[in-house]
């Protein structure tokens, strides 16, 4: 929501974000501050407990998985267990 109302703001102005935001009846002030949501802007750091996503680095589903040299990787959607199965060596760690 922040995003949209960001968006909003950048087409139209503050005061017709702000306009929409009460319409909505939406309470969050994050998109009044760009850096309001900074400490979700980086990437998820991956630990042996908590693995990420080798092509998007985001949270995983265990159930999809592929093997390179050796190596357990996961995915947190097929459509990118498939884009790692086609070409592996472009997301394994080196």
């Amino acid at each position: 929501m922040d995003l949209a109302f960001r968006v909003v703001q950048r087409y139209f102005g503050r005061e017709i974000a702000a306009q929409t935001a009460t319409l909505l009846e939406y309470q969050g002030q994050g998109w009044l501050n760009a850096n309001s949501n900074s400490e979700f802007a980086g990437p998820i750091h991956q630990t042996a407990d908590h693995p990420v996503c080798a092509v998007c680095g985001m949270p995983i589903d265990r159930s999809l998985s592929s093997t390179y040299k050796g190596k357990t990787y996961y995915f947190c959607v097929k459509d990118h267990k498939q884009i790692f199965d086609i070409s592996p060596e472009n997301f394994a760690a080196k």
